[in-house]
Formats: structure tokens, C-alpha cells, sequence
């Protein structure tokens, strides 16, 4: 009897994220060190989903007749378990669960083999550009001192990028690039709001391409990963922008006002509201201004909003990761985590002692935040007319997040590739 299986919607970005987690690999994307193998997250929904754990039959006919409607109702196109069954009433969960592991173990080995070969090829192209990485050497101990926080700076050059090309539409851009491998180019598209809105993170942070000739290669490789992680290979549907969700621009501009945050923990390039954030890819959005994944993060003093994915050994481990920052601070260090829910998203305020009296979240302060969370509330706030900055230079750290923003958000504005 086979036991077949369709993933459940966005359980591959779950796996990825409950497996980076934990992961002490070298591949941003892909996990290669992990302990346990088998992921406990991809073992629980293809044990909740296994068809023949829904049922007691008596008869093996019985137990057929069940498989087959619940694939015709389901539209099952997977198989994930194999299972050889001589006499159904005397069904062996633990082969099952067995069976089940390997099947997880075996994804996670097809990707340690992925890695390796994404290794070697990483290692060929640095070499044809005559580039050599450094040996590893063990990280000096860290200086007690605050400084000022940038993003994540490469230790070797970027090698040469390949030619890629551009169609300039009314309202988005086409970005192609053509393999030698492929018949057709690998094609992708983004908005002139979001192009404008990278544009702008990369004129900030980017410090190897001051005349922005390696930028339109930069933006094809971050809507490449996002699309690659979010699974989004509709045609319909092929912006990677329009898959990335965020909080209200109201929400954030009172965390900004009232609480301090200048700061975003989980974003993108594409749906960062402030220039200083932390994202799952360094390699890619370190150029738009990401501080990292957020969990090598470790931050001495400042104000955060954190609004992780929905992923239970993800939200764990940030937990931790903020305790601990908390923990070894005396400096003020305050977290605002918004975690969502079947009744709604949950506000909690994570912050030491330093952190309460420079941020205590007062009742004017939490019915701020809670009338910024208001539906139609951002609608209320774009009728108001917005004034514009009048230096359009590069801002210094001393810059207002507000300055800031209003910079990132304007929609006209000259470009140069």
C-alpha cells in the first residue's frame, strides 16, 4: 500500500527556517549541520497528514476504499511513504515512524549534498577571478566598547558578475539573465517603487560600487533567493516583492515616536521599513543594508522591533537569543515582539531594567501603539500630505530614522546604472 502526501502551503519555508535555526553550516539558504538530522517540524505534519492514521480499518479492502478517497478528495500527487502491508489490522507504527524519519533524513542529506557542491562551485569562481579566501583563523575577543552599527562587510572582493540584462517598462523592470545551460533566460521582475527603494538602501550601505555598475546584478540575486525561498515560481506571480509582508507604516512610525526603535530584527531588502535591519541572507541583502540573520546578532543598546516568521522552533530560539541579550547588557536594550496567532498578533515588551527606564511602555505609549494597529488607520494617515526632505545627500548616523525613511519612501527620484 503507498500513502501518498501533498506538502502542506509553505511548509518547505518552515522547514528551512526550523532547520537554520540550529544550522552551523556555511550555505545561507540550505541547512548542513544540524543535530538532530531529522527535523521535527517536516516529522509532525507528515505524521498529522498520513492518511492511514485517520482510520481504524478492519478489512483491507476497507482500508483501500479510505486511501483512495481521501486522495481523491485531497488531490494527494506525492508520495512520501512507501509502506509494503500484508494485513492491515496488524499496522506497525513504529515501521511508520521509522519510515517517516528516513524519508526526513534523507531531505536533509539531499541538501548537505547540495551544499557541497554549491561549495565547490563557490571555490572555482574565486579562483577563475583570482581570488583566494583567507584561512580560518580563531575570532579575536571582543572590545567592550559601543559603536556604531553597519551592515555585514565582506572579507574578500566580489567577484566579477556576470552580464545581465534590463528592460526598462511603464510601471516595473525586467531583469534577464541567459546560461550557456539554459535555453531560456532567467527572468525577473520588480516594481519601480521597490527598485527606487533598493536603490536608495544601496546608495547607503553598498561600499565597493560607488558608481553602481554591479547594482542591477545585485538586485537580480536578491529577488532570485527570495523567490528560490518563498517557493514563488508562478508565472503569474513572479515578483518576489509582492510575497514579502510587513508590519502597518503607521505601527512602525509610532514605535519610532513613542518607543525608540529604530531597528527591524526579520525583514528584506523589500520590506524593511528602516535602513537597519536583520535578514535570513547576508550574502545577498548586506549590500542593501542587512546586519545578518538576526540570531549572530548582538546588539549592546538599543530599541528593536521583532516580528519573526510564524515557526515554533524559530520563535524559540529567538526567545532565547533575546533573553540572553538582555540578560548580559547593562546598557538599555529593549525588544518589542510581535508574534501572530489564530486570535490576532500578540504585543510583548522584552527589555532590561536600563531598557524600562528609557522605553517604559507607559498607557498613553500602548494606546499609541494600539490606534496605530487600527484597521483603516494607514489609510486615514496617506490622505494626510507628507512633507518632503529638503537635503537629499546621504544621511549620517546621526540622521533621523523619520529623515530617513521619508527618503527611502520618495517615488521620484533619478536613477544611475
Amino acid at each position: 500500500v503507498y500513502i501518498f502526501y501533498r506538502a502542506p502551503k509553505d511548509s518547505f519555508n518552515r522547514w528551512l527556517m526550523e532547520r537554520k535555526s540550529i544550522d552551523r553550516g556555511i550555505d545561507p539558504l540550505l541547512p548542513s549541520q544540524c543535530f538532530p538530522e531529522v527535523s521535527p517540524s517536516m516529522f509532525r505534519e507528515i505524521m498529522n497528514d498520513i492518511p492511514i492514521k485517520i482510520v481504524k480499518p478492519i478489512f483491507t479492502g476497507a482500508a483501500r476504499k479510505q486511501l483512495s478517497q481521501y486522495a481523491e478528495a485531497a488531490k494527494i500527487s506525492l508520495r512520501v511513504v512507501q509502506h509494503q502491508l500484508v494485513n492491515v489490522s496488524h499496522i506497525s507504527w513504529r515501521r511508520v515512524r521509522e519510515s517517516v524519519e528516513t524519508l526526513c533524513k534523507k531531505v536533509y542529506h539531499i541538501s548537505v549534498e547540495h551544499v557541497r557542491r554549491i561549495r565547490e562551485r563557490h571555490v572555482q569562481l574565486l579562483s577563475e577571478s583570482g581570488i583566494h579566501e583567507p584561512p580560518l583563523v580563531p575570532h579575536p575577543p571582543p572590545i567592550a566598547r559601543k559603536v556604531w552599527c553597519y551592515p555585514v562587510q565582506f572579507m574578500i572582493p566580489s567577484p566579477r558578475m556576470p552580464v545581465v540584462e534590463y528592460i526598462q517598462d511603464r510601471d516595473h523592470m525586467v531583469i534577464k539573465y541567459s546560461q550557456t545551460s539554459q535555453s531560456q533566460p532567467d527572468t525577473q521582475y520588480i516594481n519601480h517603487t521597490h527598485l527606487q527603494k533598493l536603490e536608495q538602501l544601496y546608495r547607503f550601505s553598498c561600499y565597493d560600487d560607488k558608481k553602481f555598475e554591479l547594482f542591477i546584478g545585485r538586485v537580480f540575486c536578491v529577488l532570485k533567493r527570495y523567490q528560490t525561498f518563498l517557493c514563488n515560481t508562478s508565472p503569474a506571480s513572479q515578483e518576489a516583492e509582492l510575497t514579502q509582508a510587513s508590519l502597518p507604516v503607521t505601527v512602525f512610525e509610532c514605535l519610532n515616536r513613542h518607543f525608540g526603535v529604530t531597528f527591524e530584527c526579520f525583514a528584506s531588502p523589500l520590506n524593511c521599513y528602516f535602513r537597519q535591519y536583520c535578514s535570513a541572507f547576508s550574502d545577498t541583502d548586506t549590500y542593501f543594508g542587512s546586519r545578518g540573520p538576526f540570531l549572530d546578532f548582538k546588539p549592546i543598546s538599543g530599541s528593536f522591533q521583532v516580528h519573526p516568521p510564524y515557526c515554533e522552533e524559530l520563535i524559540d530560539a529567538t526567545l532565547q537569543h533575546i533573553d540572553k541579550l538582555l540578560t548580559e547588557s547593562s546598557e538599555p536594550l529593549r525588544s518589542k515582539v510581535n508574534v501572530k496567532s489564530v486570535h490576532g498578533t500578540m504585543v510583548f515588551w522584552l527589555q532590561n531594567n536600563a531598557g524600562f527606564s528609557r522605553w517604559n511602555p507607559t498607557d498613553s505609549r500602548v494606546e499609541a501603539l494600539l490606534e496605530a494597529f487600527r484597521p483603516g488607520r494607514e489609510r486615514e494617515r496617506d490622505k494626510i500630505p507628507q512633507a518632503e526632505p529638503t537635503n537629499s545627500s546621504q544621511p549620517t548616523p546621526e540622521a533621523t530614522t523619520a529623515e530617513v525613511n521619508m527618503m527611502l519612501n520618495k517615488k521620484e527620484r533619478k536613477r544611475k546604472f
